[in-house]
């Protein structure tokens, strides 16, 4: 009879520490969704403001053709310059990827649950990576292949709201 305790006892023990260190790692988490939150929104005010300068920046460009087209005398050489050199100075790629960089390439990246969003994850950050690449590609002055691709942002729009879903 004692043993039979002692074993239930252990048996006891070892569920209760085993419910314990999941809810340890659903804290966990919860903590890496909300600072990959945190950085999504972060990347996607960059994103909304390099598009708004660049969409300025395209309306300065072709207003600047429109005038060479119908006046070429009114047109100095002064500001074809300083023209070029607004389009050309884009800023730094800059994004944030330290959360998503290190929930990817830690171990605990284990600890979420759904394979959809893990996938969704390192999409993201190949995603990000690739835009970083195409935004060098506007600051070095190759930008006419980079303006007619889509948002590359855009197909990770569900990403935030698969992250949000999570965590209710």
């Amino acid at each position: 009879g004692e043993i039979v305790l002692v074993v239930i006892g252990i048996l006891i023990a070892l569920q209760i520490n085993n419910w314990n260190e999941w809810r340890k790692d659903r804290v966990k988490e919860r903590s890496m969704i909300q600072s990959l939150i945190a950085e999504f929104k972060e990347n996607q005010a960059i994103v909304e403001n390099r598009k708004q300068l660049l969409e300025i920046k395209g309306k300065v460009g072709f207003r600047l053709i429109s005038m060479m087209k119908s006046k070429p005398e009114s047109i100095s050489g002064d500001s074809i310059l300083k023209w070029h050199v607004e389009f050309s100075s884009l800023g730094p790629s800059g994004y944030n990827k330290t959360a998503i960089e290190r929930v990817i390439n830690n171990q605990n990246f284990e600890l979420i649950l759904w394979d959809s969003l893990k996938t969704m994850l390192n999409e993201y950050l190949k995603s990000v990576i690739t835009s970083e690449k195409e935004y060098e590609k506007l600051n070095n002055n190759d930008w006419i292949d980079v303006v007619n691709k889509p948002d590359n942002f855009g197909g990770n729009r569900n990403l935030l709201s698969g992250l949000n879903d999570q965590m209710q």
